[in-house]
């Protein structure tokens, strides 16, 4: 093909929102055979808004902005050959932008790391509207769907999607000195937003009593500072030097999820950002996180109270556990989870989209 191909990436977030940099700007620089620009959703200053509570008219005055923006980069932009939507290319409204696109000739692209075809209540806005039919609206336009994991593929082909493939995320292994001291208490980390680190009411139990029988100090990464646990915590507001910072000095990394299908949607971000940090994924045994990790080899899947416990006690006070676990992983996400290759598989998908 000599035509060298016009993309717009469309991503919901800037590059500090973790879904549109691991999704997205993490494979810009690898791209050799197509020309792009990008443009985020929501500005930084929306992006910061977003989980502090109040605010509601600059909220609103500020993502009528982000909407004018993105139609004025739209319209701007409208000889692109392919449209590579993170998630969605507006967060409301009709699917206008999708409509014109299509009857433009353009190729659509929606890339999809969450189940956003699931119906869920997010207490965090105030206006609500069904997310769910919307996203399989969107489905039925685009040409094919970059799904996050094998569960979010084969359900988007059941909703209509034309095509839908499984692309894995990259992670960058962080290389630290596996064989120095033993933590004493364990440092466990949990990683994630507001939103979400109510998953840890679900081990709130088992963690107390690990903290009671053999110490655990437990820091929250970007969670919800008014969430109040049964076991003692520190929460951290959420920066990429924090995240850098608390993964460098952990053990252990949380995540637990629901037993739900939109916890079957999670495409095992958390669990593999741990694993290429040289953090011990201990995490839920559902979805995703069943096949990043070999429970007891690479990491420990939970699905009782016992089976978080039982995990702490393995790992407590056994260096050559953890260092034969984290020596393990890293080799495991340096090969199956490199930057360039997976930016290379992406490419692909889009000129072969384009192609046909």
């Amino acid at each position: 093909m000599n035509k060298v191909i016009k993309v717009l990436f469309l991503t919901k977030y800037p590059e500090k929102g973790a879904s549109s940099r691991y999704r997205v700007y993490q494979y810009l620089p690898f791209f050799k055979n197509i020309n792009f620009k990008t443009q985020a959703l929501q500005s930084d200053t929306s992006f910061n808004l977003m989980y502090r509570k109040g605010y509601f008219f600059k909220k609103v005055i500020h993502a009528l902005k982000d909407y004018l923006f993105r139609m004025f980069f739209i319209f701007k932009n409208l000889d692109a050959d392919v449209i590579y939507m993170q998630r969605e290319i507006f967060a409301f409204g009709s699917l206008w932008a999708e409509s014109l696109f299509k009857i433009l000739g353009k190729k659509l692209i929606l890339d999809l790391d969450d189940a956003l075809f699931i119906t869920r209540v997010n207490k965090n806005h105030n206006f609500k509207w069904d997310k769910a039919s919307r996203v399989k609206r969107i489905l039925n336009k685009v040409d094919i769907v970059i799904a996050g994991n094998t569960w979010i593929r084969d359900e988007c082909l059941k909703f209509g999607a034309k095509s839908a493939v499984h692309i894995d995320v990259a992670e960058k292994v962080q290389f630290k000195n596996i064989n120095n001291k033993i933590n004493q208490p364990l440092k466990a980390i949990w990683l994630g937003s507001p939103t979400t680190s109510k998953y840890l009411f679900l081990i709130e139990k088992p963690l107390k009593k690990i903290q009671d029988k053999i110490g655990l100090e437990i820091n929250i990464v970007g969670g919800n500072p008014n969430d109040i646990f049964l076991f003692k915590s520190k929460c951290i507001n959420w920066s990429l030097e924090n995240e850098n910072k608390y993964l460098s000095i952990s053990d252990i990394g949380l995540m637990p999820l629901a037993q739900e299908d939109w916890s079957r949607g999670k495409c095992g971000g958390k669990a593999r950002t741990y694993m290429a940090n040289g953090v011990i994924p201990v995490v839920s045994d559902i979805g995703y996180n069943k096949t990043l990790i070999k429970n007891n080899i690479s990491g420990f899947l939970c699905k009782t109270d016992l089976d978080w416990i039982d995990a702490f006690y393995k790992l407590n006070k056994n260096i050559e556990i953890q260092n034969k676990i984290i020596s393990l992983n890293y080799e495991y996400v340096n090969t199956n989870f490199n930057r360039i290759k997976i930016a290379n598989n992406i490419e692909d998908e889009i000129i072969k989209t384009y192609s046909t």
